[in-house]
């Protein structure tokens, strides 16, 4: 009945994961409880526990206690509360990721958790209507200005490798008329 539902992959450190408690067969959760290792962490009336910045000390066993009616045409029923089985949560370390932020057409990359040994910049373009023509860019500055429609994304390189890919910047274009 009461089943939590993990990430289907490892997440990457310092990336967002949710941990949903779900009750299936029509029913009203009305607050569920999270353990991690057995031990409480926090209740939510949402169902939902959202670790913002997972880090390697989040590994470890989840599991969650609802408390939920099922719900009947005009009338709840009696309340009822059930655990579900625990969930593995993996959390495995990787290259930071770059992040960009932009106003207007200007983007700005940047790599708070990068090592001191990153040095350039590289950009990538992708046409909105095609997602397979992702294109490197020439500039290789920590800013660029965003001249065509499509999806825009950033990552350092550092040493022996690269930081994991920015977020991706839609950017729509912005016309400007003269009279």
């Amino acid at each position: 009945m009461v089943m939590l539902v993990p990430p289907a992959v490892p997440v990457l450190q310092g990336e967002p994961v949710a941990l949903r408690c779900v009750v299936w067969g029509g029913v009203k959760l009305e607050k569920a409880i999270f353990y991690k290792d057995k031990s409480e962490i926090t209740s939510s009336p949402e169902g939902t526990y959202t670790i913002t910045n997972a880090t390697l000390s989040d590994n470890g066993k989840y599991s969650c206690h609802a408390t939920y009616r099922f719900i009947q045409i005009g009338a709840e029923t009696e309340q009822k509360e059930g655990d579900s089985d625990a969930q593995e949560l993996k959390v495995i370390g990787g290259p930071p990721a770059a992040v960009i932020s932009a106003s207007t057409n200007s983007l700005q990359c940047s790599c708070p958790h990068c090592p001191d040994d990153c040095t350039s910049y590289h950009w990538y373009h992708t046409l909105f209507n095609d997602s397979y023509a992702r294109k490197k860019l020439s500039e290789n500055d920590q800013s660029i200005t965003a001249e065509e429609e499509g999806q825009y994304r950033c990552r350092r390189e550092c040493g022996k490798g690269f930081s994991r890919f920015s977020n991706i910047y839609s950017y729509t274009g912005t016309h400007t008329h003269s009279g």
